[in-house]
């Protein structure tokens, strides 16, 4: 008998552990959402919103269910679907850009459109007033003092060009995984949209236009913008960025270098480089400019998905 008692209290410890450890059947957890008490339904709940797996088990039961389960399942269902956002938005709050552009153009279309808009929007909210805070000069920019209840108008496509069917009035939201805006190559009696008249453009890609300048560009590529004045224009590249046309009142930010070319005005803009920043000497600078060159971590906020290992210490103009 004490032999017995021994092993019992030998053994013991580690079933406690093993049954304390162990995650509940989702079977069981489901079975919970039903119950009586607050306080088992409440534990159930939180503990599948946690386990995305459960989630072909979840519809599997939804339609047996009574109302209130039902509501509870659907409930869990609807948190696993916005995962993606939470995950935007916590993208936006690291100010992870890259990481930022490629997961807002990976959103279904129609499905969040306003959602990722408000994401974006607060991306340039964060860096136009991180931007101001630090010295730089305002950034008049009427599309970022909108209120919620204005949108624009939503394109999500894998590549967007001047053919690209897309309606003439509105300002649009563009999401691809790649933008080249050229009207040049139009041929008489083509048809034409107006994105190069300005948008907002979200890419996974790069970014290249012969156009007039858009609001916001969030590129994970490089962006080529050629032909064109940027006013108050807010451009972030994981990418190189090449700029052959004026500035104005703008923010430019790269991951690569910046190369700004032709006989150019800049004028009271913050351009800041991973690397370098060349200037065509025949460049015109009117008003204060800031220009950082080899900063790893713009204006304290943007964190790039890939950072050099050999950072120099960052160096202005």
């Amino acid at each position: 008998m004490m032999v017995f008692i021994l092993a019992a209290l030998i053994i013991a410890p580690g079933l406690v552990v093993a049954q304390t450890s162990d995650e509940r059947p989702v079977a069981l957890l489901i079975k919970q959402l039903a119950s009586s008490n607050f306080r088992i339904r409440q534990s159930a709940a939180e503990e599948l919103t946690q386990r995305p797996t459960a989630e072909k088990a979840l519809r599997k039961a939804l339609p047996s269910a009574d109302l209130d389960t039902r509501r509870r399942i659907q409930e869990i269902l609807d948190y696993y679907d916005r995962r993606p956002l939470r995950e935007l938005n916590f993208m936006v709050k690291e100010g992870r850009i890259e990481e930022f552009a490629k997961s807002a153009v990976a959103m279904p279309p129609r499905k969040y459109d306003a959602e990722v808009w408000f994401a974006v929007r607060e991306f340039a909210r964060t860096l136009r007033d991180l931007h101001e805070k630090k010295g730089g000069q305002k950034i008049k920019r009427g599309v970022l003092e909108v209120s919620d209840d204005w949108l624009p108008v939503f394109l999500s496509e894998n590549r967007v060009t001047e053919a690209t069917k897309a309606r003439s009035d509105g300002l649009y939201l563009v999401r691809a995984c790649e933008v080249d805006l050229d009207q040049r190559r139009r041929k008489n009696r083509e048809f034409a949209n107006e994105l190069d008249a300005g948008c907002i453009i979200v890419a996974a890609g790069k970014v290249r236009l012969h156009a007039e300048s858009s609001a916001i560009i969030i590129a994970e590529g490089s962006v080529q913008l050629s032909g064109c004045r940027t006013l108050g224009l807010l451009l972030i590249s994981g990418g190189d960025v090449e700029l052959d046309g004026d500035l104005d009142n703008s923010l430019i930010i790269a991951r690569g270098k910046i190369t700004i070319n032709g006989a150019n005005k800049i004028s009271g803009c913050r351009i800041i480089s991973g690397k370098t920043v060349a200037l065509d000497p025949t460049t015109e600078q009117r008003a204060p400019n800031l220009i950082t060159e080899n900063d790893p971590n713009p204006l304290g906020y943007i964190r790039w998905s890939d950072p050099p290992k050999e950072k120099a210490a960052p160096k202005s103009k």
